[in-house]
């Protein structure tokens, strides 16, 4: 196949110290990578076992869609077994998928996202589908799309949004479809946004012969065929034409973007194959309470809604995990840090900490600031500042805890 050996990753400036920036859920940090997820992106084969698992355990897809979304549900149930398990709720180490398949960007996406963040939603990676909008779409119109996307990511620095392009309509490399996708990509690609390139997938066969300028449409015709049947056909008894109701469209289309899902979730959690992870190392037992990898640091402990709060980390070179940052008042309230210095109040579970996914931490780090706050508008008390690794399967590695009083 040709998507084999491809990271799906656009590269773009340095690095920040990844888990400084985890922790901080920068609102205008703009990601130094793209993640382009697209039909070079189809193959799971050289994914590490532990990267799904550390995909399932960190991640809580909101999925909404209609009909031509659903192609990807459909091709994820088709792998339905370990390690792509899936369900509702996340029990039993399956990822936790909810989706809505009667909505889409066609309608008031944004206000339903915000009343589903805003009221309390566990999920932290959203996917919003188009329908057939994007044919007839302006300029203007996918870029409000895209300004609309980029102020959730401002607005909810712990949650992962995905882009997407929409279906191909047969129109070609010239239609106005083509030329609206390719604005979307060309933002994606610019600004580090996550993409999941629906169109390009259906443009191209598992061999990566290209049918977009042959007028390619979202069944897989074409000017001189079916290239999905053409390919099935030719590859009997291949995983990738098991049979399925594919909406709109035929079985290896669903296939692929099933495929492709997954393999987006894998590069989230920290996989790519230009370097693999060699051996998958356990989560470490929880350390001693004189010996935790992560340490905050305040420049003082009391201070009034005038001033400006600066966190600073060290923390130790360690395995791969989830780290994040919260707020504790009396009586076992939580918070959640979000831009501007603001609380968002939530509870141990449900508080939505800034995960990006799992990470590694490869050299120490020492007295560096994570975050400048101003917390005007918030109650005077007593507060603790939390920060903690947390594993791929949900072991508390380490935690560290330091008071904070506002007058």
């Amino acid at each position: 196949m040709e998507s084999a050996g491809r990271n799906c990753l656009y590269h773009g400036g340095k690095t920040p110290p990844m888990v400084a920036l985890l922790l901080l859920g920068a609102s205008h940090y703009a990601f130094s990578q793209a993640i382009i997820i697209d039909h070079t992106c189809t193959d799971l084969s050289s994914v590490p076992a532990q990267y799904i698992s550390d995909a399932r355990s960190g991640f809580r897809v909101g999925y909404f869609h209609t009909s031509h979304g659903s192609q990807i549900t459909t091709g994820i149930s088709l792998m339905n077994t370990p390690p792509y398990t899936y369900n509702t709720d996340g029990s039993g180490g399956a990822l936790s998928y909810q989706e809505d398949g009667g909505v889409d960007l066609g309608g008031d996406w944004v206000a339903m996202t915000r009343a589903l963040l805003d009221s309390g939603s566990d999920s932290n990676l959203f996917i919003w589908a188009w329908c057939g909008q994007v044919s007839d779409s302006t300029p203007g119109d996918i870029e409000a799309y895209l300004n609309a996307m980029s102020q959730l990511e401002t607005d909810y620095p712990g949650v992962r949004f995905v882009y997407m392009t929409g279906h191909l309509d047969g129109m070609g490399a010239s239609g106005n479809l083509n030329l609206r996708n390719n604005q979307i990509r060309d933002f994606c690609a610019a600004h580090g946004k996550l993409l999941f390139d629906f169109a390009d997938i259906e443009s191209y066969d598992p061999d990566g012969r290209s049918f977009l300028d042959l007028g390619a449409n979202d069944n897989c015709d074409y000017a001189g065929g079916n290239w999905a049947s053409e390919w099935c056909a030719a590859h009997p008894g291949s995983e990738l034409c098991a049979e399925c109701d594919c909406a709109h469209s035929q079985p290896l289309n669903c296939n692929l973007k099933g495929r492709a899902f997954w393999r987006m979730l894998a590069t989230l959690a920290g996989w790519s194959d230009e370097a693999p992870l060699p051996t998958p190392t356990p989560p470490p037992a929880p350390p001693s309470p004189h010996a935790f990898p992560l340490t905050l640091h305040l420049n003082k402990s009391s201070f009034s809604t005038r001033d400006t709060l600066v966190i600073t980390v060290d923390a130790h070179a360690t395995s791969r995990f989830t780290p994040y940052i919260r707020c504790v008042a009396p009586g076992g309230v939580y918070y959640y840090i979000r831009s501007g210095g603001q609380l968002s109040e939530g509870t141990a579970g449900n508080g939505t900490p800034f995960l990006r996914g799992p990470v590694t931490l490869e050299s120490d780090l020492a007295g560096y600031e994570i975050a400048a706050l101003s917390f005007s508008g918030v109650a005077p008390g007593s507060y603790a500042v939390q920060g903690a690794f947390v594993g791929a399967s949900g072991v508390i590695a380490g935690i560290s805890e330091t008071a904070l009083t506002i007058e």
